[in-house]
């Protein structure tokens, strides 16, 4: 079972320089928690609950929560097996789970940027629908058919 909120901590030791060396700056494996690379912990040392909004911080903390609640929706076993065959079938860019973290991590995150739409209920029942605009000609300035005098 995953835990509601997971420990983070900072990379240290061979995983940091492992993570250096391949250019990743976080980790998420649960049911045992979150690493993030020490540099964007800064924030954890200031005493904050979370990195400020906007920041490198807060979109990898944002990604890697996301993967912490695939495992929650898929349960651990259930994830890391999800995991390892799209790593096998779609490689790390394409890979759906990754694709759904990023997205988490954008900025302004993509859910709250979506705007709601009405539900047919809280509209009106009885709309009037107008019949599509008629067909215009088309200009003699379309392509092909423009004239080379200047505009007077």
């Amino acid at each position: 079972m995953v835990r509601d909120t997971p420990k983070v901590r900072a990379l240290r030791g061979p995983m940091r320089w492992l993570f250096e060396l391949t250019g990743f700056s976080g980790l998420c494996l649960p049911p045992i928690g979150i690493w993030l690379h020490p540099d964007l912990m800064s924030w954890q040392r200031a005493g904050h609950a979370a990195p400020a909004p906007g920041t490198a911080a807060d979109r990898l903390l944002r990604h890697e929560l996301q993967h912490w609640r695939q495992a929650q929706r898929f349960g651990v076993i259930g994830f890391y097996a999800r995991y390892l065959a799209g790593l096998l079938r779609y490689g790390y860019a394409r890979h759906p789970l990754e694709i759904e973290a990023r997205a988490a991590a954008q900025d302004p995150p993509a859910l709250e940027r979506r705007p709601r739409r009405p539900s047919p209920a809280a509209t009106h029942q009885h709309t009037i629908r107008r019949p599509p605009p008629a067909l215009k000609p088309p200009h003699a300035h379309h392509r092909g058919t423009a004239t080379t005098e200047p505009r007077r």
